[in-house]
């Protein structure tokens, strides 16, 4: 009986055994699989992989893995994100069924929403002033990486095109018409990577007048102090604006970002980061316009999850949750970078007592 009962243990501490391996053997395999996927994407996950060459520091990414699996949960809440820049590639495999439809306008060369742009059906072009949203990837590379990126960090997002810049130029009397365009079209997120370097007083009014609106701006790419020199629209002192400055996979800010204690409210992954360029080429992207679009993708998420939320709330919460590096204390606002996870936690709880 007692020969019985030891063998019986033997079996048991054996089963645990090969339970605990199996169970083990299943993550690491989980892990380096993971590891695989997101090589080259440390924005998303970052192990501590060489990126260019460049060692990274495990855990400085935008922290969004452990909640992949609640972000598509609510499909039909979809936030409409105005990617406000030159055109974007409406044929992308990552952007094609994102894309905003205006179903009261359909193509007919006709005004049928009258609303002064013929077969807006896609989005509106105001460089050329038509409804061509693409014209090609010389033109319109940057405001489909925009996009794309958006959509990494919440593909339920609805994007709308609105192109004003060609390349890299564009006016700011442009600027002011597809705002205003994205506006009447109901975005809730409108992404500006650009800035320009001369003030306009109809731009920050039309900013000021719709506190209902988040606007998501990149610091720019000139090394600037924005807290004794300003760019603008990231430069404008409103509760409805976020500007978000670049750091590498190190937490160090990009050498050509803007920064200031006060000037910035946030940082994001904007040095070597994976995004797709039209015609679904994969490339390497270093700016801050990128860091605009992981922001506005993380606002859609918020909003979506909770709809309550103003922009001040959701700015609120990025700063309060962001994850902290001693190397952006004094470099923006929050002393971080984006902590979706974190955000995503206290946007759900955010004002809960109100619901």
């Amino acid at each position: 009986m007692a020969d019985n009962c030891g063998i019986d243990i033997l079996i048991l501490i054996l089963i645990v055994l090969f339970t605990i391996f199996l169970m083990t053997f299943i993550l690491n395999n989980k892990i380096e699989k993971e590891k695989e996927l997101y090589q080259n994407d440390w924005a998303i996950y970052n192990y501590g992989q060489q990126i260019e060459n460049k060692s990274g520091i495990a855990g400085i990414d935008i922290n969004i893995r452990p909640i992949f699996n609640k972000i598509n949960t609510k499909k039909d809440d979809y936030v409409i994100v105005a990617v406000v820049d030159t055109g974007v590639d409406l044929s992308n495999s990552n952007i094609n069924k994102s894309i905003l439809l205006n179903n009261n306008d359909t193509i007919n060369n006709y005004d049928d929403d009258k609303n002064g742009f013929i077969d807006d059906y896609y989005g509106w072009n105001f460089f050329n002033n038509n409804n061509i949203i693409y014209e090609d990837a010389l033109y319109d590379y940057h405001g489909t990486y925009v996009a794309s990126t958006i959509l990494k960090v919440f593909p339920c997002a609805k994007i709308l095109p609105v192109k004003f810049l060609n390349s890299t130029y564009g006016t700011i009397e442009d600027s002011i018409s597809a705002v205003k365009y994205a506006i009447s079209r109901g975005a809730k997120i409108i992404n500006c990577s650009w800035n320009f370097n001369d003030d306009s007083k109809e731009l920050f009014e039309l900013i000021k007048n719709h506190p209902e609106i988040l606007f998501v701006c990149a610091a720019g790419n000139s090394n600037l102090n924005l807290d004794n020199q300003s760019l603008f629209p990231c430069s404008y002192d409103l509760d409805n604006i976020i500007t978000v400055m670049a750091v590498d996979n190190k937490g160090l800010p990009y050498n050509s970002s803007g920064y200031g204690e006060n000037g910035v409210d946030i940082a994001a992954p904007g040095v070597n980061v994976k995004t797709t360029l039209p015609d679904d080429e994969e490339t390497l992207i270093s700016g801050t316009s990128v860091v605009s679009a992981y922001v506005s993708g993380t606002a859609a998420l918020l909003l979506s999850q909770n709809p309550k939320l103003t922009p001040v709330d959701i700015k609120e919460i990025l700063i309060e949750n962001s994850h902290k590096i001693n190397d952006l204390k004094s470099k923006c606002k929050s002393k971080g970078i984006i902590d979706v996870s974190a955000s995503f936690q206290a946007g759900m709880k955010y004002k809960e007592d109100d619901k």
